[in-house]
């Protein structure tokens, strides 16, 4: 059984924050982050990031 995560991009700029999420099925948050990885995701870094704000600008917390 697997359950459906949605990860989103954390990035943040003086225009406001990403709008990129990606959606996942997976049987664990570490599958599903690892899926993530795959497709560019720059995963357990704080903050996570999509593939086109890896990088991007300076992120604020």
């Amino acid at each position: 059984m697997s359950v459906r995560f949605t990860i989103t991009c954390d990035r943040m700029s003086p225009h406001g924050g990403c709008p990129s999420q990606i959606v996942i099925d997976a049987r664990t948050i570490d599958d599903a982050y690892i899926a993530a990885e795959a497709q560019g995701w720059q995963i357990n870094e704080v903050p996570d990031h999509c593939p086109c704000c890896v990088n991007g600008p300076e992120t604020t917390p």
